[in-house]
């Protein structure tokens, strides 16, 4: 009796180690702190975690040490370091390195952008009724950000600038015209730098699709598997959607953009 209650043991021990173990997911800290955009993600993937936590065990989210650029933190998760997941606008060549989550964590929201400007620009952009009138100026656009393919795709003129930081400096010092920012990040951005003397553009809307997912690395099937179950949950039962009004993606902002009386340029993606 005793042989087999031992064997028995040993059997279900390594199973409950297991249970117990404790997931640990590293992201990046945000590049400015306070950002409401990156805090709305760390909320999800911690909704998402945790509405796993009874079927998938306990876990901790742990911020790097180090903001990385999209380029740094996409290079570092295909080669399993520094961070275990990322959220990021989706491309071909993200996909083929990473394993994206394929729901989309803004609901396309990402793909309305309107224009950071300076305001001394406002009747310059007013008169502005075609794209071709609009790619005589410059727009600004992380070096490595995939929608800078998009607007070059459709002959618009962009200078690629290496930090997200600096895309404001290089606006207000007149290094590029706009920054085309998401209807959920741009009223946002307006008040965290409300020293410069910005505003948004109130004529011209940008729409591409724009879908932004969590991504893993590739073998990370445990952590896929997990952030995609309960991304259905919290979808299923309403949290999803309580979560994503409290982005910078409100019924607010939507009236702020003024959609149906902008001139809305459909861009071709690549």
């Amino acid at each position: 009796m005793y042989k087999y209650v031992f064997i028995f043991s040993l059997v279900i021990a390594p199973a409950y180690s297991l249970a117990q173990e404790t997931l640990q997911v590293r992201f990046i800290p945000p590049s400015t702190p306070g950002d409401p955009a990156h805090s709305y993600y760390i909320k999800v993937i911690d909704a998402v975690l945790s509405a796993t936590e009874t079927t998938d065990g306990p876990y901790q989210l742990k911020a790097n040490d180090i903001y990385l650029v999209q380029s740094r933190a996409i290079a570092e998760l295909s080669k399993n370091r520094k961070i275990d997941v990322y959220w990021t606008m989706t491309s071909k060549q993200r996909e083929s390195l990473l394993r994206p989550i394929k729901i989309p964590l803004l609901k396309g929201y990402l793909g309305y952008r309107v224009f950071l400007i300076r305001a001394e620009d406002k009747e310059k952009f007013a008169k502005i009724t075609t794209i071709e009138e609009l790619s005589k100026l410059v727009a600004g656009r992380g070096h490595d950000w995939p929608d800078r393919k998009i607007l070059e795709f459709n002959g618009l003129n962009v200078l690629p600038v290496s930090t997200y930081d600096a895309l404001f400096t290089m606006l207000e010092k007149k290094r590029i015209d706009y920054f085309p920012r998401g209807i959920n990040e741009a009223w946002q951005e307006l008040e965290i730098h409300s020293e410069k003397n910005f505003v948004v553009d109130e004529n011209i809307l940008f729409r591409y699709p724009a879908p932004v997912y969590f991504f893993v690395h590739p073998d990370n099937e445990r952590l896929a598997a997990r952030i995609q179950r309960g991304l259905d949950i919290i979808i299923n039962n309403g949290q999803f959607d309580d979560l994503l009004k409290l982005y910078p993606e409100s019924q607010e902002v939507l009236q702020k953009a003024n959609i149906e009386n902008r001139r809305i340029f459909e861009l071709k993606t690549p």
